[in-house]
């Protein structure tokens, strides 16, 4: 027990609380890079465990891990914890990082809050050209008495360049060319189309060839 003697009276002192304090490595990174958190402490017991929360801007998929809390150890007086923000590939803009300190757990007393961090955006998307091309539609054969069989229509096309592309799925059909049919009309061709993340781009099939009669009779192509 601490204390002092006054006049042959021991009197006993409150030993000092805990006390924190937390400092970053850096107030602004990019996509990328880590965010180091040295948490000093005073009165606390080496193998303390400490929390730590974000509210910023950023999300758990924002960081190694996934995750927007975690713990560290208290020793010889500090604890050390790493951030790492993913180059995750998404342009979202400038984010940010406000870490507090938490004693007991994770919803626990906030004993200490750290400088806001920003991470900046340099991730952009990716840029493609596209060019999608719809299957063609299939040719007719002649009727009785005409000489002449149906062509198919040619299958539409859609073209688009720099377009940006984001992370995710995305969900591609090529379109078959259409089948050969009777004098009634061949078959039309398959759309081809590339959908998902924001994108749904549909090229049209071609139509199927007309009957054959005494003049050729083509089908229509379809239009992207």
């Amino acid at each position: 027990m601490t204390g002092a003697t006054f006049g042959g009276l021991f009197v006993a002192l409150a030993p000092d609380p805990p006390s924190y304090q937390v400092s970053v490595s850096a107030t602004t990174i990019n996509e990328g890079e880590v965010i180091t958190y040295t948490v000093q402490t005073r009165n606390v017991l080496n193998g303390t465990v400490l929390y730590w929360t974000n509210s910023g801007t950023t999300g758990n998929l924002d960081f190694a891990g996934n995750l927007s809390y975690g713990s560290f150890t208290v020793d010889g007086g500090q604890g050390v914890f790493n951030i790492l923000a993913l180059p995750d590939q998404i342009t979202e803009g400038t984010e940010t990082v406000n870490v507090a300190i938490r004693t007991g757990g994770i919803t626990g007393n906030i004993v200490a809050t750290a400088t806001s961090v920003t991470i900046l955006d340099t991730s952009t998307p990716l840029l493609a050209t596209l060019l999608i091309v719809a299957g063609g539609g299939g040719s007719a054969e002649a009727a009785p008495g005409g000489p002449y069989a149906g062509g198919g229509g040619a299958g539409g096309v859609v073209y688009r360049t720099s377009q940006p592309f984001s992370s995710g799925d995305y969900i591609v059909t090529v379109g078959a060319g259409g089948a050969a049919g009777r004098s009634y009309g061949g078959g039309s061709g398959g759309n081809s189309s590339i959908v998902g993340a924001g994108y749904n781009l549909v090229a049209l099939g071609g139509g199927g060839g007309g009957g054959g009669g005494p003049v050729r009779t083509a089908g229509s192509g379809g239009s992207g």
